[in-house]
């Protein structure tokens, strides 16, 4: 199943509604927003839509741009390498991104160059210590094998060195296909870091 077939069933959308709600809240001060690895740009489409956000979709995979709706402004990129202006950008975003990026660092240095001062950047981590993460990286060719960075203490560090205020927290409960609210480490299917430039 696909990325964009998944939020087509039942427990996708279930899925998406609840980081959309979630990130909305979070974002709604914030106008112009980079969504940094959005894929098919779904949950994107909602904030602009929904939110009323402007959102930018950054994404290293042309296959993937390219199941964005018509509607969004798509950018095929790099996220150590970002090709926007200085401080361009009101908020940032990477939703089950980051983990997967090489050089982690990098791509947070050039986000907090992107983003202007006293904007937001979010990002949801997979959580490799919740149920849902160990049964689906336990399927053969699975995504969830192909995360370059499962170490979050090391991944909140290095955004500790580039965001101020930084908090965290667990979020959205998986269990099975049963979603629900979930700040429990082994329960919780996310990892959630929001700081400020």
């Amino acid at each position: 199943m696909g990325y964009v077939d998944f939020y087509k069933t039942d427990f996708g959308r279930q899925v998406l509604e609840k980081e959309l709600v979630y990130v909305m809240q979070e974002l709604a001060p914030y106008k112009k927003i980079l969504s940094i690895g959005s894929g098919p740009c779904v949950l994107e489409a909602g904030l602009q839509q929904i939110g009323g956000k402007k959102v930018v979709c950054l994404d290293s995979s042309r296959q993937m741009l390219e199941e964005c709706p018509d509607f969004m402004e798509t950018v095929h990129g790099e996220a150590k390498k970002l090709d926007f202006e200085d401080e361009e950008f009101d908020a940032s975003l990477f939703v089950t991104s980051l983990e997967f990026v090489e050089d982690t660092d990098r791509a947070l240095a050039e986000t907090k160059r992107v983003v202007g001062k006293n904007g937001k950047v979010i990002a949801l981590l997979l959580n490799p210590e919740s149920s849902y993460f160990k049964e689906k990286s336990k399927k053969p060719g699975s995504y969830f094998n192909k995360i370059k960075q499962k170490d979050l203490k090391e991944i909140k560090n290095m955004f500790s060195k580039h965001f101020k205020e930084v908090e965290e927290e667990y979020f959205l409960g998986i269990e099975g296909e049963n979603v629900f609210e979930s700040s429990e480490e082994q329960k919780a299917a996310m990892f959630v870091l929001k700081g400020i430039k």
